[in-house]
């Protein structure tokens, strides 16, 4: 992730954009891993179109959803993945593909069957993890399992990277600290809970290394203390 010093992560407004995409181009690069995965608001750009939000099933008809349409692979194994975090099928795919990684999309059961059909149609890869909200321990199960991606990078939102935080489910965060001083409080910071939870603690990290990049851009990497 790349961040502001007041741990903002949206770069439309900061003074050298071109800068910021170098940068987080060259560590995501540096993460070597088989997939990376974003949530749907970072997603709708690459999907190209997106539905507004659908009826929400029935608990009997999430509960018929179950078995054989939980997971769909589209092709065979691919060399890299990107992997959409979509709960409620609003995402309307062009491709099956963003830039030669094959899309994977992580839905609930609240999706409606013509969404499966329409993925399916577009060749692009699904598998279903929770009932209305991700199941984050079991949709990482099933990417591992049916698509042999064992190192995952996280690339955003905040919501998204705040929901695999506090489940137990990073490891080490790896972070582009930029001299800017973004000061907008309506923009999206690092890590973010939508709604208060009760019990939620703060996360202890212990720092691994510092380095200094162009343009005064430091690369933080820390590992989170378990």
């Amino acid at each position: 992730m790349e961040i502001s010093v007041d741990g903002r992560i949206m770069v439309d407004r900061w003074p050298d954009p071109d800068l910021a995409e170098r940068e987080f181009e060259a560590l995501h690069r540096k993460t070597a891993a088989k997939a990376w995965l974003c949530g749907r608001v970072t997603m709708r750009y690459f999907a190209g179109a997106e539905r507004t939000a659908t009826k929400r099933l029935t608990q009997t008809q999430q509960r018929n959803r179950a078995g054989s349409s939980d997971i769909h692979v589209a092709a065979g194994m691919a060399k890299s993945y990107a992997v959409a975090v979509d709960p409620s099928g609003r995402l309307l795919w062009k491709r099956n593909d963003i830039g030669g990684d094959h899309v994977i999309v992580i839905l609930t059961r609240r999706i409606p069957a013509s969404h499966l059909a329409f993925l399916r149609e577009r060749g692009v890869s699904y598998l279903i993890a929770g009932n209305d909200h991700i199941d984050f321990p079991a949709a990482l199960a099933k990417l591992k399992s049916r698509f042999g991606i064992d190192r995952l990078a996280v690339e955003g939102g905040g919501t998204i990277n705040a929901s695999l935080l506090h489940a137990g489910l990073i490891d080490e965060l790896s972070l582009l600290l930029f001299p800017v001083a973004d000061g907008r409080s309506n923009t999206k910071s690092l890590f973010e809970t939508p709604s208060p939870v009760p019990g939620l603690k703060a996360k202890s990290l212990t720092l691994l290394s510092v380095r200094r990049r162009p343009g005064g851009v430091l690369w933080l990497r820390y590992r989170v203390r378990k």
